[in-house]
């Protein structure tokens, strides 16, 4: 098969739609363009809605009706497409980037808090994949740095008594957040057209924005018109009235206006919209059926309080690096099968470096690109085409799991008590770095909880820490921890083992260190006259349940959480 990535779903609704407006005799902005944009604030829920001829556009000609200028600060993520960023020194202003969250393809709103200074005058958050972000906590950040907010003499920052929101929503047209649709949330929000977009108008954009007391609604969409149009007070429209050619240019403007040419597409698939967006869903649902057991961590597209709009499958591979996962996209392609990543984080992108970012002061961003891959999602993909995609990515990477190369390093123990201020700091740093939730190559679910330097000092007096090491260049790669209260620990009635948690390194991952401190568990088990070693997996992790069967583990119960369950395994014939 050829399946191509995202390729626009064009009907004959779109194809009249524009040929309507090349009989018109209006193919630059005109009827069709006025009537989008109605249409547009309609579906948002909105009192208006500019469009122009790109997302990008919109950012810049916001920002620019905002005042935004040298000396001001923009906030946006490390973790989206150049656009959210470029638009900033665009204006002359300060690009301040953000992590994600751990886990989590979206902007981490306590370090937006954090980032917050004086010169703050507009946060860029990034709806990636169609998901919105968690509007409330982004507002909450926002507000408890707001006696920080100098909005300085621009007549619209002067309504806000805090930084603006300006939401890339580039990715996000028609998903709801708390029921409220993309484009109603955000203090403006711009969105994209552009040809692979859920809604494509060719290439194209729009803003939308909420009413506020002090800014007309009217006068600020003359604004983006003005600003996108050289600055001419009279668009072509109205300069074809009888008499009315005479118009000023009020400001050096710039030109990014959309057309009725590419309007009339845009209102033939706002016609359908509702259609492919249920196209997208059923899509989803497949690949979540299939990949979900794997342990594969993907894009959640629905919750409680949220509805994606199905834009991007965006998954990440388990126990999968950069360059396996580079190598998996060219057997898809092999397989005719057109895959992609999103994003590359902006630090690791010569424009970015040479303002002085750093890759290494974005550890979250990195996991996520890491290992990420985005499958083909559009609405003229097949049943049979998606099964195709489905059986071809889970034979390629059943042969990499199969097949991948372990940690050839020996490794030793050393032993770390409490009082042991160097390699306490040590292990602090690696359980930290680690995150919350990690699979090792052993195939166990094992959990790593972030732990303050404080916490390790007051609560593991009775506490034995193992540190591998790697015994070539003395460089700490994992924790180990053994003791009767938490990762490890000895039931003696039973003369059992529980083995909890494993902490390595994220640079060391998916190299068979986690395997080498399973079996250190064991055999140190086994010095104790242990009769048998119990271990935790979740349900969802198949491989992991297979590695302990292979090794003649029986299930003994099935814990049910609210988001997963964990199976324990027990040893059938001792250890």
């Amino acid at each position: 098969m050829n399946i191509p990535f995202s390729p626009p779903d064009i009907s004959d609704l779109e194809i009249n739609e524009v040929v309507s407006a090349l009989r018109s005799g209006w193919i630059t902005t005109g009827p069709k363009t006025k009537l989008f944009e109605k249409k547009i604030a309609e579906y948002c829920g909105t009192n208006k809605a500019a469009c122009l001829n790109s997302a990008t556009a919109a950012l810049e000609m916001t920002l620019r009706l905002l005042g935004v200028g040298p000396g001001d600060e923009v906030i946006t993520s490390a973790y989206t497409y150049t656009a959210s960023a470029s638009v900033i020194d665009h204006v002359g202003a300060k690009i301040v980037l953000v992590d994600v969250l751990p886990g989590s393809f979206h902007i981490d709103y306590q370090r937006v808090a954090d980032a917050i200074t004086e010169h703050t005058k507009v946060i860029i958050p990034v709806d990636i994949g169609g998901v919105m972000c968690d509007y409330d906590m982004l507002l909450k950040a926002i507000e408890s740095k707001k006696h920080l907010f100098n909005p300085g003499s621009n007549k619209y920052l002067k309504t806000f008594d805090r930084p603006v929101i300006l939401a890339d929503a580039a990715h996000s047209f028609g998903a709801t957040y708390h029921g409220e649709k993309s484009g109603s949330v955000a203090d403006f929000t711009c969105f994209s057209f552009h040809a692979v977009k859920n809604l494509t108008t060719a290439e194209g954009g729009a803003v939308t924005w909420l009413s506020r007391d002090g800014i007309d609604n009217n006068e600020l969409y003359d604004d983006y018109m003005l600003i996108s149009l050289h600055g001419q007070s009279k668009d072509a429209l109205s300069k074809t009235k009888p008499g009315a050619w005479e118009y000023d240019v009020a400001i050096t403007g710039y030109k990014c206006n959309m057309t009725d040419i590419t309007a009339g597409i845009g209102l033939g698939q706002l016609e359908r919209f509702d259609a492919l967006m249920a196209k997208r869903k059923h899509i989803i649902q497949k690949y979540d059926d299939a990949f979900m057991p794997l342990g594969v961590n993907r894009l959640q597209h629905f919750g409680d309080n949220f509805e994606g709009n199905g834009h991007l499958y965006l998954m990440r591979l388990t126990n999968i690096n950069e360059v396996q996962r580079n190598d998996i996209i060219a057997k898809m392609a092999d397989a005719g099968i057109s895959c992609n990543v999103h994003f590359k984080p902006l630090p690791m992108h010569t424009a970015y470096k040479k303002m002085g970012f750093d890759i290494k002061n974005y550890p979250n961003a990195y996991r996520q690109y890491a290992n990420e891959i985005t499958l083909p999602l559009h609405t003229l993909l097949t049943d049979e085409q998606v099964k195709y995609i489905i059986e071809t990515l889970k034979e390629i990477l059943d042969g990499v799991w199969k097949n991948k190369d372990h940690f050839d390093e020996e490794i030793e123990f050393i032993r770390v008590w409490e009082n042991d201020n160097k390699n306490i700091d040590t292990v602090c740093g690696i359980i930290t770095e680690c995150g919350e939730r990690m699979f090792i190559d052993d195939g166990l679910l094992h959990w790593a909880t972030p732990l303050t330097h404080d916490f390790i000092r007051k609560e593991s007096m009775e506490k034995e820490y193992y540190l591998a090491v790697c015994k070539s260049t003395g460089e700490a790669v994992a924790t180990f921890n053994i003791s009767t209260r938490a990762d490890a620990y000895f039931d003696f009635d039973k003369n059992a083992v529980y083995i909890q948690r494993i902490a390595v390194l994220p640079k060391y991952w998916n190299q068979g260190i986690g395997t080498q401190c399973y079996n250190f568990a064991v055999r140190k088990a086994k010095s104790i006259g242990a009769e048998c070693i119990r271990s935790s997996v979740y349900e969802s992790g198949l491989r992991a349940l297979s590695f302990l069967k292979r090794r003649g583990y029986r299930e003994l119960y099935r814990r049910h959480s609210e988001n997963f369950v964990v199976i324990c395994m027990e040893s059938r014939e001792g250890i």
